[in-house]
């Protein structure tokens, strides 16, 4: 794969994990992943913002800004809609993540 493929892979998977994290942030979500997380709640929302502008940082590096936030806005879409099907299908696969945020 070419390095621009390396960076929107990279860009996808930063976007799922800030997504998760958004979610994971919120009680119901938790509850859903059944995972106690220690009071660690702003911290998990302020990394999950910063790996979603991660991901929309690496589409900008690899495309240009005016393409780059496109694709970008896609994947973030994408990103969330796959996080949104996880906590409705499987929400134990998320559960590796909630421990490493608590």
């Amino acid at each position: 794969m070419s390095n621009t493929m390396w960076i929107h892979a990279i860009g996808l998977a930063a976007a799922y994990l800030g997504w998760a994290s958004l979610a994971l942030s919120q009680e119901k979500h938790r509850l859903t992943v059944n995972v106690t997380m220690v009071a660690r709640f702003k911290q998990a929302r302020l990394l999950g913002a910063g790996l979603l502008l991660l991901s929309m940082v690496a589409n900008w590096v690899a495309d240009g800004a005016s393409f780059g936030s496109l694709l970008g806005v896609i994947q973030l879409s994408l990103a969330a809609m796959m996080v949104a099907l996880t906590l409705a299908w499987k929400p134990a696969w998320l559960r590796w993540w909630a421990r490493r945020l608590s």
